[in-house]
């Protein structure tokens, strides 16, 4: 079995710690650099564009391998996921050895000229939306709700009038910036309600139903620790 100690001596790299889960599903993010450059180069000077054909710059040959990558990752049902962001890719997963396998499959693609970056770890926990810090946020809450407050489509959305009168009726154990300077709900987008006691958060979905965007919990590192 990998562990990460040996992967990381094996890959020589920086780990970073993330607070949650990768899609609400990974542990390990690996961030891969392609040797691609961009396919299109502006010219400053002439303002004009000119497309690289180098071979490994290639974005058409990029874009095929990481297709034929993706099939064969559903043909023989891996839990690893793939995202690509110009010549940055990511790849997610939980298995140390099946990503490991993965990095080798992807340096074979680029003879060995890609560049291993940082390891993201997410905390050893299951929970989608759960995340793990050192301190609470503002230091005492433990309950975050995204509240959607913006029209958009035809999704619930909870009304300014609402959540000012839930604010009032609930002060001191609900918290917001915007509303406790009696600036009202965010009109772009989600209005962050933070509770200290998740006592709360059913009476949350009691009054405002649908326009629950979600719920985030913040548990400590020591916590997940014990």
């Amino acid at each position: 079995m990998l562990t990460l100690q040996r992967f990381l001596q094996k890959r020589n790299q920086r780990i970073r710690h993330h607070d949650r889960l990768f899609y609400g599903l990974y542990t390990y993010s690996q961030r891969i650099v392609l040797p691609i450059n961009d396919m299109l180069t502006y010219k400053y000077y002439t303002f004009t564009e000119h497309r690289d054909l180098s071979v490994m710059n290639d974005w058409y040959r990029t874009n095929q391998e990481i297709r034929d990558l993706r099939a064969t990752i559903k043909e023989l049902d891996h839990d690893i996921r793939l995202r690509r962001e110009g010549k940055m890719l990511h790849l997610y997963a939980n298995d140390l050895e099946l990503l490991d396998r993965y990095i080798d499959s992807v340096d074979g693609i680029y003879d060995d000229e890609i560049i291993i970056a940082e390891l993201s770890c997410s905390p050893p926990n299951a929970e989608k939306n759960v995340h793990v810090r050192k301190t609470l946020p503002y230091g005492r809450f433990r309950n975050e709700v995204l509240l959607r407050t913006w029209r958009f489509g035809v999704k619930a959305v909870a009304q300014d009038e609402a959540v000012r009168k839930f604010y009032k009726t609930y002060k001191g154990q609900v918290w917001n910036r915007e509303l406790e300077a009696d600036e009202g709900v965010c009109r772009w987008y989600y209005t962050s309600l933070w509770l200290e006691d998740e006592s709360l958060v059913p009476v949350v979905y009691l009054v405002f139903g649908q326009a629950v965007q979600k719920v985030i919990t913040y548990k400590l590192e020591s916590e997940m620790e014990s």
